[in-house]
């Protein structure tokens, strides 16, 4: 559903289901600018697979919900929350691996880099990033 600042969404936990919300994501926010934003897609990416994967454990039937708001200085609001039991995030490492060869463990240090602000809910499965686009 989209609103005029904003976009809401459920999807099941199912990659290509998130990759084709992504385009509509894309489309949203050239609504309100011009300007590159190849970075909120990919936060968006990145959280997206989280909760669909670690979150829901890929089950298609558990569903992910997603909003975008654009705010008033610019920037935008992302939102994901999954059903899942939630994780520690007071215990993860927002560190970038100093060897750009190790994969595993980088999504919330990518997402760290790239956002403003990086909030979660007590129970770790709702996710709420600022991201401002430069």
């Amino acid at each position: 559903m989209v609103r005029e600042e904003t976009m809401e969404c459920t999807l099941p936990s199912k990659m290509d289901e998130a990759i084709r919300l992504i385009g509509e994501v894309d489309r949203f926010i050239c609504r309100f600018t011009d300007r590159e934003h190849s970075d909120l897609l990919l936060v968006l990416r990145e959280l997206l697979d989280n909760a669909i994967t670690h979150g829901n454990g890929s089950t298609p039937e558990v569903p992910v919900q997603c909003r975008i708001r654009h705010m008033k200085n610019g920037a935008f609001q992302i939102t994901v929350e999954d059903e899942g039991i939630g994780f520690d995030y007071k215990r993860i490492d927002m560190e970038l691996p100093r060897d750009p060869r190790h994969t595993r463990s980088r999504g919330y240090a990518l997402i760290k880099a790239l956002t403003e602000q990086i909030h979660f809910n007590d129970r770790g499965n709702r996710v709420s990033v600022v991201v401002s686009l430069h």
